[in-house]
């Protein structure tokens, strides 16, 4: 069984300033890393979902991050949950993984998530917007491609 390590860069949102506004009326976000002390909790959610089918990668007030994987031989099909546990939409919500020579993916999720350049999706206060990777290894590897949020 091939396990496919995706790495996770996560965006989320901080206050903007009061002059900083969206057409909508709403504040603007800025994109902001993941903080270091979350870094060895997310490790560790990695390295849980290496043994188990399904699990829970990143949490906050925010965003809640789970996924789901199985494998047969070299091809396995990836399933990643974006979970909105805030008050308000997440708005301009977008996914970006990364392509790599050793892996073919094909990917399919929630309308706008992939949109580089529009305006990506709305994730409604507690609903999840979804990804769904089919995957397969082309050649071994101990890279991963990296995902952003």
């Amino acid at each position: 069984t091939y396990l496919t390590y995706i790495s996770s860069t996560l965006l989320c949102t901080e206050a903007a300033p009061r002059e900083a506004y969206n057409e909508e009326g709403a504040p603007a976000a800025a994109p902001i890393g993941i903080p270091k002390e979350v870094i060895p909790a997310m490790r560790k959610a990695f390295s849980n979902l290496c043994t188990s089918p399904s699990g829970v990668l990143f949490e906050n007030a925010l965003l809640q991050v789970g996924v789901k994987h199985e494998y047969v031989g070299s091809q396995g099909r990836i399933s990643v949950f974006f979970g909105n546990l805030s008050s308000a939409p997440l708005n301009n919500f977008k996914v970006n993984i990364d392509d790599c020579d050793h892996l073919r993916m094909q990917k399919q999720g929630t309308d706008g998530l992939f949109d580089e350049d529009g305006p990506g999706c709305t994730v409604a206060v507690r609903t999840q917007a979804k990804l769904l990777l089919m995957v397969e290894v082309t050649a071994p590897f101990d890279d991963a491609p990296a995902m952003r949020i």
